[in-house]
């Protein structure tokens, strides 16, 4: 009897221990599939909120793009007229306003002369083409020469030289081309009379000691043909008021405007004034 409560004893501790391990590998089943549903309801909720954002960001999207459109509609006006021609870009783009005061161009440079002031109205889109390429052809008064770069000729195309004068006339007192019937070009270009002067080759002298000319613009015209450099200065009581370069075997020129009255013409190679290289202009 004993022999059998024994076996009996043994049979139900092994089927005790039996149950609790199934007990336990069951728990563990259930809480991996009771896990399941909580994972995918955080990705669904995750999802959501990603959708949301994405429709609260697109709205945005949309209302910057007709910002944008409706400020690049408001700028266009601003960009018409002188401001945006292919001359007031040449103007901006080679530095002239930081030589020049240019109104329309909203510059101040003091460099070189007041463009609203020294263009005047017998200066025409022809002339201002020279005064580009040639900066010594004409001189503001109170303006030595050789200020202005001369290289504008080799830097700028003829078009590009054109379209800044086109721009210069079209925002300061000078005035286009005139197009007379039955006139020259050459007398079209306007009413400035050029004076002629010349060097000699054999002495300090100039070929003549009389110069007389109009008031408003004018211009000498200078020629050396000597290998000693001259040039061709205008004075007033002393004060220079223009003055061409220092060339030898070659021609240049000085354009200025002058009033009624007496000036001194001379070479202002020392010595050379002295020596006989000078005379009287006289302005009418």
């Amino acid at each position: 009897m004993r022999g059998n409560g024994w076996k009996r004893w043994l049979i139900e501790a092994w089927a005790f221990v039996l149950v609790a391990a199934l007990a336990f590998v069951a728990g563990l089943l259930i809480g991996d599939l009771g896990g399941s549903p909580k994972t995918e309801t955080v990705h669904v909720a995750a999802s959501s909120k990603a959708g949301e954002e994405a429709e609260a960001t697109e709205p945005i999207g949309e209302t910057t793009e007709a910002e944008e459109q409706n400020s690049a509609e408001g700028e266009e006006p601003e960009q018409e007229g002188a401001g945006a021609s292919p001359g007031a870009q040449i103007f901006t783009s080679n530095g002239c306003g930081g030589c020049h005061i240019l109104a329309a161009a909203g510059s101040t440079g003091e460099t070189g002369p007041n463009l609203d002031e020294f263009l005047a109205p017998d200066d025409t889109t022809e002339a201002v083409e020279e005064m580009i390429v040639d900066p010594n052809s004409e001189l503001a008064e109170g303006y030595p020469p050789n200020v202005m770069p001369k290289n504008y000729g080799q830097m700028l195309s003829k078009p590009e030289v054109h379209q800044l004068a086109e721009y210069l006339v079209a925002t300061t007192p000078a005035k286009p081309n005139p197009k007379p019937k039955g006139t020259s070009a050459a007398a079209a270009k306007g009413a400035v009379e050029a004076l002629h002067l010349a060097a000699s080759t054999t002495a300090l002298a100039f070929d003549t000691k009389e110069l007389t000319s109009k008031a408003g613009k004018v211009t000498i015209e200078f020629e050396n043909p000597a290998a000693i450099e001259h040039d061709v200065a205008i004075e007033q009581k002393g004060k220079e008021i223009a003055k061409t370069e220092l060339i030898t075997e070659g021609k240049t020129s000085v354009r200025t405007e002058l009033k009624p009255g007496t000036y001194t013409f001379l070479c202002t190679v020392p010595g050379h004034a002295a020596a006989g290289m000078e005379g009287t202009l006289t302005v009418k």
